[in-house]
């Protein structure tokens, strides 16, 4: 049987893991904190815009879960995630979700966001 190590955080999900993966950190909007703020596209051009709002809905409902599983109160979970901002209409060409996750929960999410060459 095996123990299960507490202070370990759980792996993330691979469906964050693959929003994840779209993701790009931003530094040249004028909301953005350094490290913190990342633009997640749409999964292709012809994806419509209410997918991408649920996937942005998803990302915020996991981050104040793991928030809650480390012990931080309401204030704290919601102060984690800022969803700056979410098209509102679908156009068929590379669209963005502009979000701001701050530490610990990005720190568990920067290994799965695609490093800029």
């Amino acid at each position: 049987m095996a123990i299960i190590d507490n202070r370990q955080s759980p792996p993330v999900p691979k469906y964050i893991k693959d929003l994840m993966a779209r993701a790009s950190f931003q530094f040249s909007q004028s909301f953005a904190e350094p490290g913190y703020t990342i633009a997640i596209g749409k999964r292709t051009d012809y994806t419509h815009i209410q997918t991408l709002k649920e996937e942005i809905e998803q990302l915020a409902k996991w981050v104040h879960k793991e928030c809650r599983r480390r012990g931080m109160d309401k204030a704290g979970a919601d102060s984690t995630i800022i969803v700056h901002n979410i098209p509102h209409i679908t156009l068929y060409c590379p669209q963005n979700a502009f979000v701001t996750i701050f530490d610990p929960i990005m720190q568990s999410l920067e290994p799965f966001i695609p490093k800029k060459k």
